[in-house]
């Protein structure tokens, strides 16, 4: 299926989430001007304290988008807290998710997406990066768990495994993760059992979409990206981060 929003605008709008608007009303604010320079309003957001999850509503051509904020920084210990707890853990629907991010995910309460949605949109779209692209898959599979009127489609970047080889193909049909053959975090976690619940779109250094290289193929790449330049910690971090996704996709829309 084709995506609504160029995934660009995705990017961008997972890389705002990253504000720190739970902070101050000034930086909310600014989050709100930021919104509205790329065309969308109504902004909501929602912010737990107790597991560090925050994420964010907004709204364009009557599509609502819900963007989750990723892991913020090596000081972020409950974000990283979520992150290695990576025990599957089977919900009431028979599947096998993250037990970290069913932990996070549930922080959310249900009456707030009941509010957020409201069944006046045409569809849903859910983003984010890294951990928080992980927990915009969980709220997508929420989503078809509770059957919501409204449409749903997931997009993340540089996400990594969400859980165990069992989602159903019309969920993997909806649901796509964006990476690169140079970030290792969407192989994590490593070892038998996990996956990813989704179609995996791969795009080069060059920011053109490429077939997935499989695990030998971005092996190689990752290797060659690394051993550019002096720093080859910088390398491999800068390679995951959202701005470098944002830089390589342009104003690619998916088909």
């Amino acid at each position: 299926m084709s995506s609504p929003f160029p995934l660009v605008e995705l990017a961008k709008l997972s890389s705002l989430v990253y504000m720190k608007f739970e902070k101050s009303q000034a930086i909310h604010d600014r989050l709100r001007k930021y919104i509205e320079d790329l065309g969308y309003h109504d902004l909501q957001t929602y912010c737990n304290v107790g597991t560090d999850t925050q994420l964010m509503s907004v709204v364009k051509d009557n599509v609502q988008v819900l963007a989750f904020r990723g892991t913020e920084g090596i000081r972020s210990c409950r974000d990283f807290r979520t992150n290695f707890d990576i025990k599957l853990y089977p919900l009431g629907d028979g599947r096998l998710y993250l037990s970290g991010i069913t932990k996070a995910s549930q922080s959310i309460p249900v009456s707030w997406y009941r509010d957020t949605y409201r069944g006046e949109h045409d569809a849903v779209v859910y983003t984010g990066h890294s951990l928080g692209g992980v927990l915009a898959s969980y709220a997508f599979y929420a989503h078809e768990r509770h059957r919501y009127a409204n449409p749903a489609s997931c997009y993340t970047f540089g996400a990594f495994k969400d859980g165990g080889n069992d989602a159903p193909p019309s969920l993997v049909a909806r649901h796509f993760n964006v990476s690169t053959p140079r970030d290792l975090v969407p192989s994590y976690p490593l070892g038998f059992g996990y996956a990813h619940q989704s179609t995996s779109i791969s795009i080069d250094h060059e920011g053109d979409f490429i077939s997935p290289p499989g695990f030998w193929g971005a092996t190689f790449a990752r290797l060659g990206g690394l051993l550019q330049g002096s720093r080859p910690v910088t390398a491999m971090v800068k390679s995951h981060g959202i701005k470098n996704y944002i830089k390589l996709l342009g104003d690619k829309r998916y088909e």
